[in-house]
């Protein structure tokens, strides 16, 4: 999930590192996971662009669900019936036949009048 954009200077710097593995001579997805192995969170200091991604950290256990700074790519989540779902649009979380579809007036307001989510559990469908 996600569309990075400017990666080249992630990958140059990998390169020189000796982390020049790649199976591709294109692939974002390929940057992005050879940077996180190497730097790991600290990765996204090096980023620029417009992206939306989910990283799964194997040795400690931990899903990071990220977006760019600026907030351009969507990135939704959903945590409910002990599992976390997660999308780039709404709708694809609406496939989920267990998902909640009650609508948050509140926080509906802030996503579309200001583009701002109002918190967790806050956007548009309410936590039950």
């Amino acid at each position: 999930m996600g569309r990075f954009i400017t990666t080249r200077r992630s990958d140059a710097e990998l390169e020189k590192r000796g982390q020049r593995r790649w199976k591709t001579d294109h692939s974002d997805t390929e940057v992005i996971l050879y940077a996180f192995e190497e730097w790991g969170i600290d990765c996204l200091q090096k980023f620029r662009g417009m992206f939306a991604i989910a990283l799964w950290d194997q040795r400690a256990a931990r899903l990071w669900l990220i977006r760019d700074r600026i907030g351009i790519k969507p990135l939704y989540y959903s945590i409910h019936h002990g599992r976390i779902t997660f999308a780039s649009e709404i709708k694809a979380l609406l496939q989920d036949p267990d998902q909640v579809r009650a609508v948050d007036e509140d926080g509906s307001l802030s996503l579309f009048v200001f583009y701002l989510d109002a918190g967790p559990g806050d956007l548009v469908c309410r936590n039950p």
